[in-house]
């Protein structure tokens, strides 16, 4: 009903699919999109709010999401198509045009901004925030007392706002008001102690009230001192300060970054700052000082995250259109906010000025395996990337990825046999040594592989488990197939255990199902008939809450206890779920499954074959297929 999955699904009931788009309200959808934007896929809810507007192009609610993600990635000419598509659909949301005055403030249109503001406060939108736009303008203006007047009303609505308050202070301390703007900075302080913003505007004040020599000159930086020594909180008080227009404040705080911090701690966008306000001071020569620091600096683990460290990277290009480091720092945000063409042509200018980076060569080759559709040209670059930097275990893990879907298992087998050794014992690696081992039916390899490593649990950590189940499952097949009972139950006995080394513990619902199938099929073979029971016994329960594969192997184990009504009930539906015009991946994985068990070989085949199609990154479907031999 609200869009939000259920937190906790029905006891012992498989958790609900969700309804095809087809068949949902318009809201639907756009609430699904909310949820994915929540859990950090805006890739995800870009595409779902794309959906939404396919249905109805004029959902207000959709344009806005898509036109906030537009002005994020600094594509302000978009978003405001899509705040033109919302006010042709409703003219007097305040909402539209708040979200309007943002993006006009953004792309320097200050009078616009301004309408817009004073629109979203005169059609019932909350005051206080387009109030504090407004008074933000003013300071950008030097309108002081206007903006102090503004920020005062923004401030009587919202008084817990210490953004506002540190704004508040800026404006009394141009207007020349510092005892004031003290009173309001400590204000700020006590909402929030640490805020970056009103501890660097403190700083100012004092440094004002001390008639400092110079502007740009605080007497240190004093005002980061209780805060952790990173760079991102300069960049982020600057950032602000550059917003108000507020330069002399941006470079003192951008100065003390220099002063307190060393390279590698100290970013190169620190002097690409330094060059724009230098540029909008007048001071082409300073600007170019700065331009040179910028394009010298460590450029290592730089990722730009701000709207502002975009601004500026643009503007650097337009005055040194050859700047590799810039062009790679800016294409990196652009990706990050799905503008991938954008991003593209961004790396391959650098690349063709002699930018040759580990970390380039591995973002082209993500653009050409997620974005076009390339393997063979991602495989290239990611050798670049291995080349550069031969000990960056991930390159190691996302190329053999890329080779395991070219089927080329040479490649990998060279690939791991060039790597150091520190690359071989990572966790990931070792999950796609024992991977490649398995596809290969070298099932012992990969079981040593990992029975001689520890595992440290991560996010997403099961995988080190799965894969140690696979390797014992197609061991047990293998040997079932040859008729070798005996060692068949061995493997799938293994199967169901939980070596602790793997880092993944037995949980209170196990879901072993296909394990213990397999184990009552071979015990079954060695003539063990009550043992067989009741590992079908086991299979069937645990099967009960699964998804596909655990129905699955519920069904199956029914069927080999005599109660084939149930059971052939819930192998027609996962047959029927594949016949469906849009099956997922999944569903077609079980049903290749189902073929396997069935011995029909042809119709396995061909429904692997359609799910690795509908979903590459299956890999159990992979190594279903090479079994069968593709």
């Amino acid at each position: 009903i609200d869009g939000n999955a259920d937190f906790v699904p029905a006891a012992d009931h498989a958790v609900p699919q969700p309804k095809p788009i087809e068949k949902m309200t318009v809201e639907e959808p756009f609430l699904r999109g909310v949820d994915e934007e929540k859990h950090g896929e805006e890739g995800a809810s870009s595409k779902t709010n794309q959906q939404v507007l396919g249905r109805d192009p004029g959902y207000v609610p959709a344009l806005l999401k898509m036109a906030w993600q537009a002005y994020r990635s600094a594509d302000f000419p978009r978003a405001e198509s899509f705040l033109a598509r919302a006010l042709s659909r409703n003219a007097f949301d305040p909402r539209v045009h708040y979200v309007a005055g943002v993006v006009y403030r953004a792309a320097g249109r200050w009078t616009l901004a301004e309408d817009a503001f004073w629109a979203a406060i005169h059609y019932g939108g909350p005051p206080a925030p387009a109030l504090a736009q407004l008074g933000e303008l003013a300071i950008r203006q030097k309108h002081y007392q206007e903006a102090a007047d503004l920020l005062g009303r923004a401030l009587s609505y919202a008084p817990d706002d210490a953004l506002a308050r540190a704004d508040l202070a800026v404006a009394l301390r141009g207007a020349g008001k510092l005892e004031e703007a003290s009173k309001a900075v400590e204000a700020a302080l006590d909402e929030s102690p640490l805020l970056p913003f009103a501890r660097a505007e403190r700083w100012r004040i004092e440094a004002a009230q001390k008639h400092a020599a110079s502007p740009n000159s605080g007497g240190g930086s004093d005002w980061a001192k209780p805060l952790p020594a990173d760079v991102q909180n300069y960049m982020e008080v600057a950032a602000w300060y550059r917003g108000l227009d507020d330069l002399a404040s941006a470079d003192a705080v951008l100065e003390s970054a220099v002063k307190s911090l060393q390279p590698p701690g100290l970013s190169p966008l620190v002097y690409y700052y330094l060059a724009s306000d230098a540029r909008r001071e007048g001071n082409v020569t300073a600007a170019d000082g700065y331009a040179a620091k910028a394009q010298s600096a460590d450029y290592a683990k730089v990722f730009p995250n701000r709207l502002e460290d975009a601004l500026v990277l643009q503007e650097q290009l337009q005055r040194h259109p050859v700047d590799p480091h810039g062009q790679y720092f800016l294409g990196n945000f652009l990706f990050a906010h799905g503008r991938y063409e954008d991003a593209s042509r961004l790396w391959f200018q650098a690349l063709g000025e002699g930018f040759e980076n580990a970390v380039l060569m591995r973002n082209l080759g993500l653009y050409a395996q997620q974005i076009k559709g390339d393997l063979t040209g991602a495989a290239g670059f990611y050798e670049s990337a291995v080349r550069l930097d031969p000990n960056e275990y991930r390159y190691y893990v996302d190329l053999d990825e890329i080779y395991f879907r070219l089927n080329a298992a040479a490649r990998r087998e060279k690939l791991f046999a060039t790597a150091p050794a520190a690359v071989l014992n990572r966790d990931p690696v070792l999950v796609r040594r024992a991977l490649l081992a398995t596809q290969e039916k070298h099932f012992d390899q990969a079981l040593e592989l990992l029975k001689e490593h520890r595992f440290k649990p991560w996010e997403g950590g099961a995988i080190v488990r799965q894969m140690f189940v696979q390797a014992n499952l197609q061991k047990g097949r293998q040997a079932f197939a040859g008729g070798n009972f005996g060692d068949a139950e061995k493997a799938f006995r293994q199967a169901l255990e939980y070596p602790v080394n793997l880092g993944v513990g037995k949980p209170g619902k196990p879901r072993d199902e296909e394990a213990w199938y397999w184990l009552g099929e071979s015990l079954a073979g060695e003539q063990k008939t009550e043992a067989a029971q009741q590992a079908w016994k086991e299979a069937a329960e645990e099967g009960k809450s699964g998804g596909g594969v655990g129905q699955l192997f519920r069904g199956l184990a029914l069927r080999r206890l005599g109660q084939t009504e149930e059971a052939n009930k819930i192998l027609k539906g996962l047959t029927d779920a594949a016949a469906q015009a849009q099956p997922s991946a999944e569903t077609l994985y079980v049903t290749g499954l189902l073929g396997i068990v069935e011995k029909r070989q042809a119709e396995a085949r061909s429904n692997l074959q359609r799910a690795v199609q509908l979903d590459p990154a299956h890999w159990q479907a992979r190594l279903e297929l090479d079994q069968l031999g593709r």
